[in-house]
């Protein structure tokens, strides 16, 4: 898995594990564990769950500083 995550890291990925399905960018990649974050929120998966990754792209996001 960690070849896999190398592969993505820093790219948007869509996540399958074995109850559901996330988008976001692929972060961080330690010791079993991956770090998705999408809109300012982290995740963390476990990859002895995950079914599936594949390459997704993210729509951009427009910040206005108010």
């Amino acid at each position: 898995m960690e070849a896999v995550a190398q592969k993505y890291m820093g790219k948007g990925v869509s996540v399958t594990t074995v109850n559901e399905s996330h988008v976001g960018i692929l972060t961080r990649y330690h010791d079993g564990w991956i770090t998705l974050t999408y809109k300012y929120k982290d995740l963390d998966l476990n990859c002895d769950y995950i079914v599936k990754m594949q390459s997704h792209p993210l729509p951009r996001e427009k910040h206005v500083a108010e």
